[in-house]
């Protein structure tokens, strides 16, 4: 697996005996970021300097445009609405009952 980022390269073993590929590629990230390479998180794009968002997001050379397709587009907007919306009582419901099986990034 290789991820390209700002101009850098990070490569995860192929042969590693992990069966998640994103694992081997946190794996790789951490590694590389031993390695002196800074790691950020921003929950925006709005959190981003100007340099940061070029660099990321709007450098046509660097950036890559995915296109998602939505099978369930009835169940999206379901949790859209429950997550995103004004009414406070599904959302709350919704995190009660999923909470316990969340894969939760601390």
């Amino acid at each position: 697996m290789v991820a390209q980022f700002g101009g850098g390269k990070i490569v995860a073993d192929a042969g590693a005996e992990r069966c998640d590929p994103r694992a081997d590629l946190f794996e790789a990230v951490t590694d590389a970021g031993r390695k002196g390479v800074a790691l950020q998180r921003y929950k925006g794009l709005g959190e981003m300097n100007p340099s940061q968002l070029w660099e990321t997001t709007l450098d046509i050379d660097a950036r890559s445009l995915l296109q998602v397709k939505v099978k369930e587009v009835d169940e999206a907007d379901d949790i859209f609405t429950k997550l995103m919306g004004d009414v406070v009582e599904p959302r709350r419901e919704f995190i009660q009952d999923n909470s316990l099986s969340a894969n939760v990034d601390v």
